[in-house]
């Protein structure tokens, strides 16, 4: 996915909007945070939490769309999310056997059913459109 191409943009448009669609919890702590603050001491404080979770954001995002440019990222965090799927149902059931084969047998042919050049990698869709 090169720079300037329009699925790049359109992925990077993607996380923005989540990011801002889940930001709700920011203002939530920082209201918590400077709640029992002086009047003068809890606007600085809003103010300096409201920025701090821009410029967050911001780099944040940035770091996120230079690792969509990577090759095999997609891959290796699917593997990644497999094994920590996979010692989650071993520390459930205590022994880890029939109940992890039977979860690696039935997940791993839904892998194949997601699409690889997702732009975020979460939406479901088929394969054939």
């Amino acid at each position: 996915m090169e720079f300037g191409t329009p699925q790049f943009w359109l992925a990077g448009l993607e996380i923005i909007v989540i990011n801002i669609l889940l930001s709700g919890d920011n203002a939530v702590v920082i209201a918590l945070a400077c709640r029992n603050l002086p009047d003068k001491q809890r606007r600085w404080g809003i103010f300096w939490g409201a920025f701090g979770a821009i410029a967050l954001r911001i780099v944040l995002t940035i770091f996120a769309l230079s690792l969509l440019t990577l090759p095999w990222l997609k891959i290796i965090g699917a593997v990644l999310l497999l094994w920590i799927g996979v010692k989650l149902i071993a520390d459930e059931s205590g022994e880890g056997g029939h109940e992890i084969q039977h979860c690696v047998i039935t997940g791993l042919p839904n892998l194949g059913e997601q699409r690889l050049d997702s732009p975020n990698g979460v939406l479901p869709w088929p394969l054939v459109q």
